[in-house]
């Protein structure tokens, strides 16, 4: 059993692993800017292929086979930014798309949301052509965007998430080789991959979850929630399509539900440590932590998070700077490791303020 589950846990995480497209997104944008579309011409930028055709075709034959799961429905792509702490919420006027083969040229509008429909084509297909972006593939991506009618900003329907899973179960599938296709057939107990007891299934989410439930037929529970991101169960046959995942986003909580969140004990997770316990950080009152840890000489990466990985989590806006000692430093939610370069052996003191909640700043300092 762990063979298989780390067999399919590995494809699912290349090809499946479905993300959430931008609620947020979907409540603050009225209908006519969602009508503005980005058609600017595609360059000839090196690599910019993000998938054949007929691989993307594979999707929305899956969409088609699996409708009843969300039949009120419409099948939509949306677009991520890899490098993007949320990727989701990208400004995305500076991309465009089409389909390219031979002779077909189909230009694919973008909406100011990041999302797209992919049109049917008999000539691209028989042309094997490529679905075209004007930057490079390994710079962006593309979830399945679902979403049923009159679900709430703040929720997802569970069919609507099998739904997505099927779509790119498809996709996944059609690019890998035969053999391999038929070994997790086997391993899947007929080729639903998405029904695997034992799998894992992570969705994407626009805003930072302060907590997620599962409601069904007035009973609830909580579901696992990371930040950007979830879990949802959507193998359990138990549940109804109709059943809704419900978030509580940091964007929509009051101020002082912000700083309840805050006043729970707090750790500095460290390569110092090899992210293990981490360093409990001490509170000096008013929205104020610290903690002081010895540290020799070296490159050393931190994170801000509550106990045992709890609901806070907080990191740099980019992957590329460096603390710079005795200057603040802000922190983004679900943010990329933070990066202190020590030549000289000592303790340091490291401070978190988050007086405002939205706006946690973070400073290190050497230790008089």
């Amino acid at each position: 059993m762990k063979i298989k589950s780390a067999i399919l846990s590995s494809v699912m995480f290349l090809s499946a692993c479905v993300h959430a497209e931008e609620l947020s997104v979907e409540s603050k944008v009225d209908k006519a800017n969602e009508e503005q579309l980005a058609e600017v011409a595609v360059n000839g930028t090196k690599n910019p292929e993000l998938k054949p055709y007929r691989v993307m075709l594979a999707g929305l034959d899956a969409f088609d086979e699996y409708h009843r799961l969300a039949p009120e429905a419409a099948l939509k792509f949306r677009l991520k930014k890899r490098a993007d702490v949320n990727s989701y919420q990208s400004n995305w006027g500076d991309v465009s798309m089409r389909i390219a083969g031979n002779e077909a040229s189909i230009p694919v509008p973008i909406a100011a949301d990041g999302t797209f429909v992919l049109p049917r084509s008999k000539e691209a297909y028989d042309e094997e052509a490529d679905l075209i972006l004007n930057q490079k593939k390994s710079l962006i991506g593309f979830t399945p965007h679902v979403r049923t009618p009159g679900v709430p900003a703040n929720a997802r329907r569970l069919g609507d998430l099998r739904l997505e899973c099927r779509v790119a179960m498809g996709i996944g599938k059609k690019e890998l080789n035969f053999a391999l296709r038929t070994a997790l057939n086997v391993l899947s107990l007929g080729g639903d991959w998405c029904a695997v007891s034992y799998g894992h299934y992570g969705f994407g989410l626009p805003d930072w979850a302060i907590n997620a439930t599962l409601v069904n037929g007035g009973k609830s529970k909580s579901i696992v929630s990371y930040g950007y991101g979830f879990d949802a169960p959507i193998q359990d046959k138990s549940l109804p399509d109709d059943a809704l995942i419900t978030f509580e986003f940091w964007s929509d909580a009051s101020d002082e539900r912000k700083q309840q969140i805050f006043a729970q004990a707090m750790y500095l997770s460290s390569s110092v440590d090899k992210w293990a316990a981490g360093f409990a950080m001490h509170q000096d009152g008013n929205g104020r932590y610290s903690v002081e840890v010895p540290l020799k000489p070296g490159a050393w990466e931190f994170r801000v998070k509550s106990k045992d990985n709890g609901q806070i989590n907080l990191g740099d806006t980019s992957k590329n700077t460096e603390l710079v000692p005795e200057s603040d430093h802000i922190l983004q939610w679900q943010g990329h490791n933070l990066k202190l370069n020590v030549t000289q052996t000592g303790t340091y003191v490291f401070h978190l303020n988050v007086q405002n909640p939205d706006l946690p700043v973070f400073k290190v300092a050497h230790a008089e």
